[in-house]
């Protein structure tokens, strides 16, 4: 039996080969296959990894602005700390 559309074959190292049967996948590869053709576990594996890899960039990104705010909100704390004990002292001198 002939294929009427693009299918893979796994060759002898076992990597998977798409062969074309249709023009847009014979000049484009599987993205722009007209046969519908599904993706390759290889092409479907290197897709979940990039989605994964913005993922963890959204996450660092995220990570560092929560890490900003946080060492601002300790500077702020730190400089009303010490201006309370200014505060503090001066009203001690001033009691005396």
């Amino acid at each position: 039996m002939t294929p009427d559309r693009c299918h893979w074959l796994k060759d002898e190292d076992g990597e998977e080969i798409l062969i074309p049967m249709c023009c847009g996948g014979a000049v484009y590869g599987s993205y722009a296959c007209t046969c519908t053709v599904p993706e390759s576990r290889i092409e479907a594996a290197e897709r979940g990894r990039a989605e994964a890899e913005r993922q963890v960039q959204r996450l660092c990104e995220a990570r560092d602005r929560r890490l900003d705010e946080q060492k601002a909100s300790w500077n702020m704390q730190r400089r009303l700390r010490r201006r309370i004990a200014e505060l503090e002292t001066m009203l001690a001198e001033q009691s005396s």
